[in-house]
C-alpha cells in the first residue's frame, strides 16, 4: 500500500498466430467482414517502479512503464483493438468494448494526443505505442491498516504514437502537480489529482494566448490505482 524501499519489474507479452502469413490471402482485395475475420498482433508491456525512503518518512518513487503494438504483416498493418489510450479518465472502465488499455496521464485529456485520433470516424482509438515515465515524493498521514492516506507531488512525462514509424522517445509531453491517496480495505483506492499539463495543444500552438489556469486538470481515482 505505502512502499518504502524497494523495486519491482514486469514484461508481458500477448500474441495471436500470425494468421496473414500462412493463409496466402491478397488483404488489398478482402472485404472488410473477412479482412477483420482473423485478428493477429503482438503486444509487449514493460513496467519498472522503484522507491527509496529520501528523509523521515518521505519516500520517492520513480517508475517507468511502455508499450507497444506490433504486427506481423505490412499489408494488414496494426490491429484495430488491443491499442493503447493514453491519457484516459481513471473513471473510466479499465478495457473498453474493443479491448484497450486505458493508461492515466495527469494533467492532460486523451484527445491531447493527435496520434490516437482516427479522422475516419471522428474519435480516440487508442495509439500503438507510448512511453511514459513518472517521480512521485509521498509523506505519509496515516499508516493506519485499516485507513492509509498519503499526500504526494509528481512529475510525468510522456507520450503517444501512432505507429513505430512515428516513434520519436524524445519528444514527451510534460505534467507536475499534487495528489492524495485514500487506501481503505472494503473500498480500495480513493484518490485526487491535479495536474498541470505544461505541452497541452492551447500551450504549443499559440504559447502566448493561454492563463496558467487555464492548464490545471482534476482527476478523480476510485476503486484502485489506473496503470
Amino acid at each position: 500500500i505505502f512502499p518504502k524501499d524497494g523495486s519491482s519489474f514486469s514484461l508481458s507479452v500477448q500474441l495471436t498466430p500470425p494468421y496473414s502469413l500462412l493463409n496466402n490471402k491478397n488483404y488489398g482485395d478482402l472485404s472488410p467482414q473477412d479482412y477483420y475475420r482473423f485478428i493477429e498482433y503482438h503486444k509487449w508491456k514493460f513496467s519498472a517502479e522503484w522507491y527509496h525512503t529520501v528523509i523521515g518518512k518521505m519516500v520517492l518513487k520513480a517508475s517507468a512503464k511502455m508499450g507497444m503494438l506490433g504486427f506481423y504483416n505490412k499489408e494488414v498493418g496494426e490491429s484495430p483493438f488491443e491499442r493503447f489510450e493514453f491519457a484516459a479518465e481513471p473513471l473510466a472502465t479499465q478495457y473498453t468494448i474493443t479491448g484497450r488499455d486505458q493508461i492515466y496521464f495527469r494533467g492532460y485529456e486523451n484527445d491531447d494526443f493527435p496520434a490516437q485520433f482516427n479522422p475516419t470516424i471522428n474519435r480516440v482509438t487508442g495509439a500503438a505505442i507510448y512511453n511514459k515515465y513518472s517521480l512521485e515524493l509521498r509523506y505519509p498521514v496515516s499508516l493506519n491498516p485499516s485507513s492509509t492516506i498519503y499526500v504526494l507531488a509528481f512529475a510525468d512525462a510522456g507520450n503517444a504514437w501512432r505507429s513505430f514509424r512515428n516513434y520519436d522517445p524524445f519528444n514527451l509531453r510534460r505534467s507536475a502537480g499534487l495528489g492524495l491517496r485514500v487506501f481503505l480495505p472494503m473500498f480500495g483506492t480513493l484518490g485526487f489529482d491535479y495536474g498541470f499539463g505544461f505541452d497541452q495543444p492551447k500551450v504549443l500552438n499559440n504559447p502566448d494566448g493561454y492563463k496558467w489556469s487555464d492548464l490545471g486538470k482534476f482527476q478523480v481515482i476510485l476503486g484502485f490505482e489506473p496503470e
